[in-house]
């Protein structure tokens, strides 16, 4: 799963919006770290439907601890 397969998601399923992911992704790439990182860091969008999300697109379940 590449950055760019979860925010596709994300925004497919209206967690994050157009804007806010193209921005996540641009400063993902100038600054080294993973696009979930900075929604994380910078509180773009719900950590838990994230991973719920993440968990889906890795066939991992998710559980909530």
């Amino acid at each position: 799963m590449t950055d760019q397969d979860l925010i596709k998601e994300l925004v497919k399923r209206k967690i994050l919006d157009d804007a806010i992911a193209l921005q996540a992704l641009k400063e993902a790439g100038g600054s080294g770290k993973a696009a979930e990182e900075v929604i994380y860091e910078k509180r773009l969008a719900d950590e838990t439907a994230v991973a719920a999300v993440k968990s889906e697109l890795l066939s991992a379940p998710y559980k909530k601890i």
